[in-house]
């Protein structure tokens, strides 16, 4: 038996919603690749744009795992991550 027939049902079609999402928010993504230039051109200095690129990813890295996975998840991948 391979991986996929062992899964549950009910979890099998919330993964698949969840590649869904992640793949919308890829192409809304990569549709957005033209921001900070348009911001830029608004004035917006590319330092601001930078950090605010970087909140972004923050942001995405630990709130939307917490928010799917509760904070202890989050806790574990913290422990398990090498720190050097």
């Amino acid at each position: 038996m391979d991986r996929v027939t062992e899964l549950d049902p009910a979890r099998l079609r919330r993964l698949q919603r969840v590649g869904m999402l992640c793949g919308f928010a890829a192409g809304a993504w990569l549709g957005a690749a033209e921001a900070p230039t348009k911001l830029v051109t608004l004035g917006i200095p590319p330092v601001v744009i930078s950090l605010m690129m970087v909140l972004g990813v923050f942001t995405a890295r630990w709130s939307v795992p917490a928010l799917l996975r509760g904070t202890s998840a989050v806790r574990e991948d913290v422990r398990q991550a090498r720190i050097s």
